[in-house]
């Protein structure tokens, strides 16, 4: 299947933001990740075996993508023919969410968890 410009564009831009929020972040969490669920298995395995404080945090924010994936999965399945624009819709709202926590000072911990929802969901566009 071959795909329009249209839908380059659209995955273009969708990378291009999940690079950006998982740089925000990386920086915030001091080195997990948001949208790269790998790296944080990873960084949980290995602090799990050495006790190291940030098993938790990753734990959490590999949850919270979970959740996201399947959230997501549920509103694109409730409105097939509106899926992207739904699930994008959502997506937004949930990084404006971060972004009022950030902004009033809520702390990374409670900023993270809605961006790592947030990446998850949007893997169902």
């Amino acid at each position: 299947m071959r795909y329009g410009i249209s839908a380059w564009a659209l995955a273009v831009v969708l990378a291009a933001l999940a690079g950006f929020i998982d740089a925000i972040g990386f920086l915030r969490s001091g080195g997990l990740f948001v949208s790269f669920m790998s790296g944080n298995s990873t960084r949980l395995g290995v602090d799990l075996v050495a006790a190291g404080p940030i098993a938790a945090l990753a734990a959490l924010l590999i949850g919270s993508f979970v959740v996201g994936v399947v959230a997501g999965g549920l509103v694109g399945s409730r409105w097939p023919t509106r899926r992207k624009g739904l699930v994008l819709l959502f997506v937004s709202l949930i990084i404006a969410c971060s972004a009022l926590i950030e902004t009033t000072g809520g702390g990374a911990v409670a900023m993270l968890v809605p961006l790592a929802l947030a990446m998850g969901v949007v893997n169902n566009v």
